[in-house]
């Protein structure tokens, strides 16, 4: 069973370490909700043992990222396993680059069905942001109940590894280049970019009374931080840390252009907690 695929059947389990015990007043939980660059960039020993000097209490850090995504299914997530469940944590911690927080239609539909307690409670939004289309609405429902059909984007990945030589690493240039033309194109007519769905994550966190805080994390090529985006995070109250540019990283630490390897996760967990609005969290 691969790494992701183990961590999304854990996604329940994760999401009750996730709110310790809620009658415990003496932690201070942290979640760390991302993709796999929170899974290789955040060392927990280490932002544990910075948080500590600044906390003053106990933390209970949980993470949960699952493979390549967005806000689209950020926004699932945490509605279905911490919102309409009752789970508040004390901290929630969103790990981002480039567009990540921008509405966009989720990339995983199966996954959402299988892994993310969508279901019809959930379909005003899936029609709204995600699905196109009576096929992918079809698709959804199916993986709903087959595990084969929710996980074929797996095996396809398997079956690429087999028959294309290199394929993974062939993919990793890929998304650095892709990365790459983003960055070059900054200087383009710029396309309309909206967050609705952002607003709807902020206004489910910020009901919830959890301290929401958004990280701009490091990556080869640079990029900007939408202001619109910035705008509406600050109309709520909630800070943007921006770890960007962290001292003594360098490219050598993130050798796909996108996940640091641990010498970067330990600079970068570093910096993130030694920059941590403390005095607004205990």
């Amino acid at each position: 069973m691969s790494i992701d695929l183990h961590h999304l059947k854990s996604l329940e389990a994760l999401a009750t370490n996730a709110v310790g015990s809620q009658a415990d007043q003496t932690e201070l939980t942290f979640l760390f909700l991302g993709n796999s660059m929170t899974r290789y960039g955040i060392n927990a020993d280490v932002f544990r043992e910075i948080a500590g000097t600044n906390a003053h209490v106990p933390l209970n850090i949980t993470k949960i990222n699952p493979d390549a995504t967005k806000i689209a299914d950020w926004y699932y997530l945490y509605s279905n396993y911490f919102h309409e469940k009752g789970r508040r944590p004390d901290v929630l911690v969103i790990g981002f680059q480039g567009d990540q927080l921008a509405d966009q239609p989720t990339q995983h539909l199966n996954r959402l069905a299988r892994f993310y307690d969508c279901d019809l409670n959930d379909w005003p939004d899936l029609q709204r942001w995600d699905l196109r289309g009576v096929e992918q609405s079809c698709s959804f429902l199916v993986s709903r109940i087959s595990s084969l059909h929710g996980n074929r984007d797996r095996f396809d990945r398997r079956v690429l590894d087999l028959v294309v030589p290199h394929y993974r690493e062939s993919v990793k240039r890929i998304n650095q280049s892709q990365l790459a033309t983003r960055s070059n194109s900054s200087n383009a007519e710029p396309t309309h970019v909206t967050y609705s769905r952002l607003r709807r994550f902020l206004d489910m966190v910020h009901s919830d009374g959890t301290r929401l805080i958004f990280v701009a994390m490091p990556v080869a090529q640079k990029y900007d931080i939408d202001e619109s985006a910035r705008a509406l995070i600050a109309q709520y109250g909630f800070p943007l840390v921006d770890c960007r540019h962290v001292p003594n990283l360098n490219g050598d630490m993130i050798p796909d252009g996108i996940h640091l390897n641990e010498e970067g996760a330990v600079r970068y967990t570093s910096h993130l907690a030694q920059s941590f609005p403390w005095r607004e969290l205990v």
